[in-house]
């Protein structure tokens, strides 16, 4: 049994899905079908964010930890979010790992901003009261 969820849609046609950050990436791609053809840098960017944060953010030891968050505090030191101009789902997983992992509290003040910025929009309005 994998650790954390699951998606399966199609047993007949798919592999299970394992992962939050998989899922996302997954949804994202089914409800944007040009997401891999619009911008490629863009999203090659978006799946580098998701891969590390995989590797390094929930399943990294602690040097591998603070190395992203180090990254994301400085990425978000030069923009609001870390997608670029807006929020996007990459901001959504970001945040739900970044709150997983322990960092909310913790993380450098670009961080922390950007956590104050992802409570004010209405997609985490429900979310906000199971954090600390």
């Amino acid at each position: 049994m994998a650790d954390g969820p699951e998606l399966m849609v199609s047993p007949a046609k798919q592999s299970v899905i394992t992962g939050e950050v998989n899922i996302a990436r997954y949804l994202n791609r089914l409800l944007s079908p040009g997401y891999d053809t619009d911008d490629i840098i863009m999203a090659t960017t978006t799946d580098e964010w998701l891969d590390n944060t995989e590797l390094q953010l929930l399943n990294g030891n602690s040097k591998q930890r603070n190395a992203l968050i180090k990254s994301l505090n400085s990425t978000l030191k030069k923009s609001e979010w870390v997608g670029g101009d807006g929020f996007s789902f990459l901001d959504a997983v970001l945040w739900s790992a970044v709150h997983g992992a322990g960092f909310a509290q913790s993380a450098g003040e670009n961080v922390q901003k950007w956590i104050q910025r992802c409570a004010t929009l209405a997609v985490f309005e429900k979310s906000n009261m199971f954090v600390c």
